[in-house]
């Protein structure tokens, strides 16, 4: 994850997706919310990685100007 490879974020929406389901369902509502929770972090976490890719690649490939 250090080399912000973001297809990562993909795996942690859906296993927290699964376990909040199955948590729901075994009827432990603390467990499910905990990891409803996660999938918010995870959320958060995936746009914030976007924002800074952008950001890096616009620093990267700077626009020439023509005068």
């Amino acid at each position: 994850m250090c080399r912000r490879i973001i297809q990562c974020w993909h795996l942690w929406f859906i296993v927290d997706c699964l376990f909040a389901a199955m948590y729901f369902y075994k009827d432990i509502p603390a467990h499910g919310l905990l990891y409803t929770f996660y999938v918010g972090l995870a959320v958060i976490g995936y746009l914030k990685w976007q924002k800074q890719k952008a950001q890096e690649m616009q620093i990267a490939l700077p626009t020439s100007s023509v005068v």
